[in-house]
């Protein structure tokens, strides 16, 4: 998903009213991704944060959303490792 790009392409009708939260709710497995990152001046962190302060996911919830990621990206095995770990040493940062 890319939910900036989704808003002003009129996928959906706003921010507020995107599909991501329904589709992890219903166990589809998401991905979310930077569509045109210079036109549509956004980043993947930025991203993230909508998904968070928009779209209400919690930690757990964009932690998921992140290893999914990486298990679907042909990363090398060390870098996809170290991402891991961070992602688990954030949320253990955000649980403290």
């Amino acid at each position: 998903m890319c939910p900036t790009s989704n808003v002003l392409l009129s996928v959906v009708p706003s921010m507020q009213e995107h599909t991501l939260p329904k589709l992890l709710d219903a166990g589809v497995g998401c991905s979310v991704n930077v569509d045109d990152p210079l036109l549509l001046e956004t980043t993947l962190v930025s991203e993230y944060e909508r998904s968070r302060d928009a779209l209400g996911l919690g930690d757990a919830q964009l932690a998921s959303i992140a290893w999914r990621s990486l298990a679907a990206s042909s990363a090398p095995p060390e870098l996809t490792q170290r991402a891991y770990e961070g992602i688990a040493r954030r949320l253990t940062q955000g649980s403290q």
